[in-house]
Order: C-alpha cells, then sequence, then structure tokens
C-alpha cells in the first residue's frame, strides 16, 4: 500500500508540474461552458430577435388585396411590390420568399369560392428563407380563418359550428424542464471535459514514458508492477474527478448567464446541485481513466497513443447525443449503461427530476464494475513485457 501510495503522490506532484497536463484539465473546464454559454446566447437572442423583428415580402399584385396587406401588415410582415418574374427571382436568390395573387382573386372571393394564392420560396435554400416562408405561411393561413368566419356570419352561421372541439393545452413541464431543449448537449459536454481531463496523464503515464526511456528503470525498482500501475491509474483517476468537478462549477456559472427568461426558462443550478451530480458522477472517472491506460498500453509513441485516444474517446461519448435529442427515460437497462446513464442523472438533476435512488446505485455500481475490469486488464497489460 506505501508503494502505490508513493506511486501516486509521485504521478499527482510530477503532472501538476507539467503544464500541459494543467492545462487540458483546466481547459476543457473552462472552454466547453464557454463555448456553451456562447452558442446558447447566440441561438436564444437569435431567435427571441427573430420572431419580433419585421420581415418584407415581395407581393405580386398586391393591389388586388388591400385587406390582406393590412392584415400582414398587422403581423410584423410589411407588403412590398414583387418582381415580374416570381420564380426566376427566388430561384436565382434576389428574394426569398415571394406571394402571387391572381388576376381572379377578388372574383373567386366574391363568389365565395376558394381565392387561389401561390406563395413561392426554395426549399435549399439558407434556413432564413425557410423561416420566413413559415412565417408567411402561418399569417396567412390565420387569415384563411378569418375569413372562413366572416363567410359563415354573413350566412347566419355561427363559426363555431365548424369547430366542433374547444382544445385547451396545457403544459405542465415545468420551467427548469422546458430548457432541457436548449441545455440538453450539457451532458455530453461534461463527460467529454472528464475524459480530457485524465487525457495527457494517461498516455504519459504508459506510451509517454516508453518513448522517453523512463518506464524500464522505473519497472526495474522493487516495486510491483501492480502497484505502479495502480498508483499511476488513480492519479489519472484524480484528475479526471477533479475536471468533473471544475466543469460542472463552470456550467453552474455559464448557465446563469444565458438568457432563458428571454424564452420563458429557468433553470437553477447551483452548489447544492454540482456536489450531489459529482457525487453520483465520479465514478465514471475511474472508468476513464482505465479505458484510457488500456489503449495507450498498446502504443509505442505518444503521438501514437495520441491519435487513437482522440478516435477512441468518441466510442463512449458520442452516444450521448441520443440523450439530447431522443430524451430516453431512466430505466434500470438504460441506468446499467456507463456513460449513457450518467448523461441521464445530469439531465434529470437539471431539471430537478432527480433519478430515484435505487437507479442512481445502480448506475454508480455498474460503473464501478466496469471500471474495475479495466483497471484490473491495465494492470495485466502493464505486467506483460511488451509494455517495455
Amino acid at each position: 500500500m506505501s508503494a502505490l501510495r508513493t506511486v501516486f503522490v509521485k504521478e499527482v506532484r510530477d503532472n501538476i508540474r507539467d503544464r500541459r497536463t494543467v492545462l487540458s484539465a483546466l481547459g476543457m473546464a473552462v472552454l466547453a461552458p464557454a463555448l456553451f454559454m456562447g452558442l446558447m446566447s447566440f441561438v436564444l437572442e437569435t431567435t427571441v430577435s427573430d420572431a419580433e423583428k419585421s420581415i418584407t415580402l415581395p407581393v405580386v399584385g398586391m393591389e388586388r388585396a388591400p385587406n390582406m396587406m393590412a392584415f400582414l401588415r398587422q403581423n410584423n410582415i410589411d407588403p412590398v411590390a414583387g418582381p415580374e418574374n416570381p420564380d426566376a427571382a427566388v430561384s436565382n436568390r434576389d428574394y426569398g420568399v415571394v406571394l402571387v395573387i391572381p388576376g381572379n382573386f377578388g372574383e373567386s372571393l366574391q363568389a365565395g369560392m376558394p381565392a387561389p394564392l401561390r406563395l413561392i420560396y426554395d426549399s435549399s435554400r439558407t434556413k432564413d428563407s425557410e423561416r420566413d416562408y413559415r412565417r408567411v405561411r402561418d399569417v396567412l393561413r390565420a387569415y384563411n380563418s378569418v375569413l372562413a368566419g366572416l363567410r359563415l356570419q354573413v350566412r347566419g352561421i355561427s363559426p363555431t359550428v365548424v369547430q366542433p372541439l374547444a382544445i385547451n393545452v396545457s403544459n405542465v413541464a415545468s420551467p427548469s424542464a422546458q430548457a432541457i431543449s436548449v441545455l440538453g448537449v450539457i451532458p455530453y459536454f461534461v463527460i467529454f471535459s472528464m475524459f480530457m481531463g485524465g487525457f495527457y496523464l494517461a498516455i504519459d503515464t504508459t506510451a509517454g514514458e516508453r518513448e522517453q526511456g523512463s518506464l524500464e528503470p522505473l519497472l526495474a525498482q522493487p516495486v510491483a508492477r501492480a502497484s505502479l500501475a495502480l498508483g499511476k491509474l488513480l492519479a489519472t483517476a484524480l484528475f479526471s474527478a477533479v475536471t468533473l468537478l471544475l466543469v460542472l462549477l463552470a456550467f453552474s456559472f455559464a448557465i446563469d448567464l444565458v438568457p432563458l427568461e428571454k424564452v420563458g426558462m429557468s433553470v437553477e443550478f447551483g452548489l447544492g446541485k454540482v456536489l450531489r451530480l459529482f457525487a453520483m458522477l465520479w465514478p465514471l472517472s475511474l472508468l476513464a481513466a482505465a479505458f484510457m491506460m488500456v489503449v495507450a498500453s498498446f502504443t509505442k509513441s505518444f503521438k501514437e497513443a495520441q491519435t487513437y485516444l482522440t478516435v477512441v474517446i468518441l466510442v463512449p461519448t458520442l452516444p450521448l447525443m441520443l440523450v439530447a435529442f431522443l430524451a430516453p427515460e431512466a430505466t434500470a437497462t438504460t441506468m446499467a449503461i456507463p456513460s449513457f446513464s450518467q448523461a441521464l442523472i445530469i439531465t434529470e438533476g437539471i431539471k430537478g427530476e432527480w433519478v430515484s435512488l435505487p437507479l442512481s446505485l445502480l448506475s454508480m455500481t455498474t460503473t464501478l464494475i466496469v471500471g474495475a475490469a479495466l483497471a484490473f486488464l491495465a494492470v495485466k497489460l502493464y505486467q506483460r513485457e511488451g509494455i517495455l
């Protein structure tokens, strides 16, 4: 035990002095929340401003429907004279959306027949074109409903006759739960940062020392190889765990700066929630350290290990995007999957709807079991002569 402790303290001390390792841990803890905060602030600001700002709509034959033009203006759409060849104008990207009012529009309207309209846009265009098209389409649908109601009233029929259902929608999701649609990528950032926290230390303790020629003299010391391997592994796990704590703290600060209130959302992510999440997530740092040491032990140089680990780390982190897009439920099956279950814990924790204690313990237990198995494999690989 004393040998293991000595190796552990040595590795921690040496790597605290290593600027590259420290910057890797601290850099990801700061960069990930900063990137997230900037991205989310931009998206929310753009969404709110786009919904409020007025758009210009080229209209061919706008004089044929003055009441419709007034309705469009009331809904922040400014109609202007359209081009002579609207199809070519949209295809050539001179305009994003063009509304065409045919010559028989007024006659059809007065006759009580469906009055034709033509809305031209290019679905292969940028997001702005698609957004403007949807906005104009929704306003025209609203105008269509107004005209339908007026036609019924003229005939002495209540508009409610064609509305047999009165659907009232009640969204019972809390503001924090609604915010998950925006904050769903946080688990990916957190877990990826945790892996990167021990990334360089995992390489240095295997391929790095082999390349520098310091591994052979170290193995010649009267110390069990198991103690050497476990000491290095625990040091790597410590750096991953510290990075995990730092990135959670950084996100608790960053979320407060994201203008969620502009879209009716709010999230409480204080110190208590950070510590609770860390208590449930830390077993993954052991798994991450063992996983990276196992992969690095098969490489011969620092560069080779860096290349392999950069690709291999995607295996446990890419599936986390499923949590953001599919919103799976926390069940015995999903909580038994390391990395995936931690993403669910983070997601539910942000919502304030914590995963039940039995399922949380299942996640921690299975993660520790897989981590212990990978640690055992790392020790065995460290004991083989091929490690030199």
